[in-house]
């Protein structure tokens, strides 16, 4: 278990904070299949011109990777 734990929030963390990938090959996927937080923070802020709610896109993914860290942190401390 403290090793699935560990491995479905570091995956999770990696998929939230993918760009270069997805925005070289996708720019986000046909009609936003491949949108993931920092593509869409980087449209809404760059190529939309609205910088306040980029920044508020691009932050809020610290919320979700508080909550894995809580799970991982107890299992992680286990021997």
């Amino acid at each position: 278990m403290p090793i699935t734990t560990i491995l479905v929030a570091f995956s999770s963390i990696f998929t939230l904070t993918d760009f270069q990938l997805i925005w070289t090959i996708t720019h986000g996927g046909p009609t936003d299949a491949t949108q993931v937080f920092t593509t869409l923070a980087y449209q809404r802020a760059i190529s939309g011109g609205q910088l306040g709610e980029g920044a508020a896109i691009a932050v809020s993914p610290i919320v979700i990777m508080i909550v894995l860290a809580f799970f991982v942190v107890p299992f992680g401390a286990e021997k």
